[in-house]
């Protein structure tokens, strides 16, 4: 491997550790601050707003700049910096900063946002076709590993800062959160730049939508933010079920974390595998399917050890739903379009996560007085996203041609093969934007 690809998974390594001990705990913050039901859909759905707006700026920067690198390292820089503001809140009462919070975290995701179509088009100059599936599969795992690893860390120092002493534990993550990110940017610098696109076509949603480049990307764009929508109905609640209903600790919820964060890395190298044989629409239209199954067997137990193989098994099938729609975008148009694609893929999935936790939020309180099938309250609002979930990913399957779907003769022992594995599968990704999912 090239120094620049060297780097691109030294980059990924060292955000990853950032997510990892930052982002993936922004949630439990708030609830330690004294969240609600309805403050943490508002926490989910505002900065995915902000996000899906700044995605759009993403072509016009670069078609007006030309310089990738640049944009890119731009973002980061103040996607760094946010995590100081972030660090402030620590410092002020609970009444100042769960809005504050709610603001400087809209920061942090606007600058990801605005970076992540600019970087994905920068890859696509730098990863040659024919590797990106086993390239991104690996430089997956080691980000997932990193982030895993991070992870671990945060939860036993959370668990070491007890008696009242818990958001002195959360100062020092946000801490780590920015140093890390630094060292994110010290990477980026080091890769280069091999060409520069010579002209970057610019589609807003509406001409993404009423005249598409390709029919078909722009359905699995508007079915896949139909199945984001029905994910973050219920996405944003499960922390907050885990540390309330369930009465876990935070280093309980870590670990819950790590078990699908391991099966995540232990996929995403299979995945990549997979997705160089059969193609991304067939992982794809399996891994939605799969999906779906996660919130509904959160209905049946609440048994730790249980609902840990339940994210083990949501970790490996999110590990192929992720590489699945990142290749395909990438590869079923022009390395031009890339920027403006991604941009407009990123908007639409910014409206599902916008208005999926805000509908998750209002059916809670309807639910906990009008229970259904039994299930109150947030439960209730996971057996919603279940059938939703379903119904996107059936949608998404019947859209595809029968063919796309079929393997070869000759392949087919393979197939097989896999089949026979046990998954096991997920991992969560709190509130990550672009091409990442969660663990629910």
């Amino acid at each position: 491997m090239n120094k620049n690809l060297e780097n691109s998974v030294k980059d990924g390594a060292a955000n990853s550790v950032s997510v990892g001990a930052g982002e993936a705990f922004i949630a439990p913050y708030a609830v330690l601050r004294g969240a609600s039901e309805a403050y943490l859909g508002w926490l989910a759905a505002i900065p995915a707003l902000v996000g899906a707006f700044f995605q759009l700026l993403s072509p016009y920067a670069v078609k007006t700049y030309g310089y990738r690198k640049g944009l890119v390292l731009t973002g980061v820089t103040l996607n760094a910096l946010s995590w100081l503001l972030i660090l402030s809140t620590v410092l002020v009462s609970a009444e100042t900063a769960l809005p504050l919070l709610i603001v400087f975290f809209s920061v942090y995701v606007a600058a990801n946002a605005f970076a992540n179509p600019v970087w994905s088009g920068w890859m696509a100059s730098l990863v040659p076709q024919n590797i990106r599936g086993t390239f991104f599969g690996r430089r997956n795992a080691v980000t997932q590993l990193a982030s895993l690893s991070a992870t671990l860390a945060a939860g036993f120092l959370l668990g070491f800062f007890q008696d009242g002493y818990v958001i002195l534990g959360f100062a020092f993550l946000f801490s780590a959160s920015f140093l890390a990110r630094l060292a994110s940017l010290h990477y980026l610098r080091r890769v280069d730049e091999l060409e520069r696109p010579a002209y970057t076509p610019v589609e807003n949603p509406c001409q993404f939508v009423c005249k598409p480049f390709n029919h078909e990307i722009r359905n699995t764009v508007f079915l896949t933010s139909v199945f984001l929508f029905a994910v973050n109905v219920a996405a944003p609640f499960f922390v907050l079920y885990m540390l309330r209903n369930l009465h876990f600790t935070l280093l309980e919820y870590t670990f819950l974390i790590l078990a699908a964060g391991l099966a995540r890395v232990v996929a995403m190298p299979y995945w990549g595998r997979i997705t160089e044989l059969f193609g991304n629409k067939i992982v794809l239209v399996s891994c939605t399917l799969f999906a779906s199954l996660v919130p509904l067997l959160w209905l049946f137990t609440t048994n730790f050890l249980v609902l840990a193989f339940i994210e083990i098994f949501s970790g490996f099938v999110w590990a192929g739903l992720d590489l699945s729609a990142f290749n395909y975008v990438l590869s079923s148009v022009n390395q031009e379009r890339v920027p403006s694609t991604i941009s407009n893929y990123n908007f639409f999935a910014g409206l599902a996560r916008f208005l999926g936790p805000l509908a998750g939020a209002s059916l809670i309180p309807f639910f906990d007085a009008s229970p259904v099938l039994g299930f109150a309250g947030i439960p209730a609002v996971f057996l919603v996203s279940g059938i939703a979930r379903l119904s996107a990913a059936a949608f998404l399957t019947a859209s595809l041609h029968e063919e796309r779907l079929l393997v070869p003769y000759r392949k087919r022992p393979i197939l097989i093969r896999f089949s026979h594995l046990h998954p096991s599968r997920a991992l969560t990704s709190s509130h990550v934007h672009g091409f990442k999912g969660g663990s629910i």
